[in-house]
């Protein structure tokens, strides 16, 4: 409603709705206040601030078989994902995801009673569903997870091989069944690290140099003798590895 007051001036009095909030206005002539009814009326018609979409009434399960429908299927551990997101989701009390909030999570962390690795996985792929289905256009909200921060991991203490342990760890090879292969019997005697036989065995001299990228990119060095500096290795099943040349210094 627009009226004329004592004053000379114009004052424009809106409610939006029957409950609606209220704008008041006054102006110095009527066409100012009738410019701006309408420019309140449209912004009502059009803004989500005053047209709100719907409410999204989804539980964190659905989010989940969603993420997993449109993006977790296709990634090469995605199953697992899934099979460890549903149980965080019961461990939750799969709350309706507008209700998950970063305090959750972190009351879920304190008394889950499992390790600070673990967790910081269940953060990673938990962040990673809101995050994609951000991206898809499929969650209208903020990622309620995004400020929380993974635990703080102690770095583990390298150890190594004392001479005795890696003289019984040779007899072992030597009998091993199948037995190992010389060369890589060769190279273990020379290792200073608590290699694997499996990875031994299967690693190609490109993969052996100064340092050795494990998992997460963790670097492990390697100390080879002067005599294995260069090495020729070959592999069972025929595959020969060629002459490499291992970047390490001489202990």
């Amino acid at each position: 409603m627009i009226k004329k007051d004592d004053n000379g001036k114009w004052k424009a009095d809106i409610q939006i709705g029957h409950d609606g909030k209220r704008y008041r206005k006054t102006f110095r002539t009527k066409a100012e206040a009738v410019r701006w009814e309408a420019y309140i009326r449209a912004q009502h018609a059009k803004t989500p601030e005053w047209n709100p979409a719907k409410t999204d009434r989804r539980h964190l399960s659905e989010l989940i078989d969603t993420w997993y429908t449109l993006h977790g299927a296709n990634l090469k551990d995605g199953a697992h994902r899934k099979k460890v997101l549903t149980k965080v989701c019961s461990d939750l009390g799969n709350p309706r995801a507008t209700d998950v909030t970063g305090e959750q999570f972190q009351l879920y962390r304190a008394n889950a009673g499992i390790g600070a690795n673990t967790l910081n996985h269940h953060l990673a792929y938990l962040k990673a569903v809101f995050n994609e289905l951000i991206r898809l256009d499929n969650w209208p909200h903020a990622n309620p997870l995004a400020k929380v921060r993974p635990l703080k991991l102690d770095e583990p203490q390298l150890s190594y091989l004392t001479h005795d342990q890696i003289r019984q760890l040779m007899e072992a090879l030597a009998t091993r069944r199948p037995p190992c292969d010389n060369n890589h019997q060769n190279l273990f005697e020379h290792w200073r690290t608590m290699v694997r036989s499996r990875n031994a065995d299967s690693r190609t001299g490109d993969a052996l140099s100064h340092y050795i990228r494990a998992r997460k990119a963790a670097k492990r060095g390697l100390c080879l003798s002067a005599k294995h500096y260069t090495t020729k290795l070959h592999q069972p099943e025929g595959r020969c590895l060629g002459q490499h040349t291992i970047s390490s210094q001489t202990p």
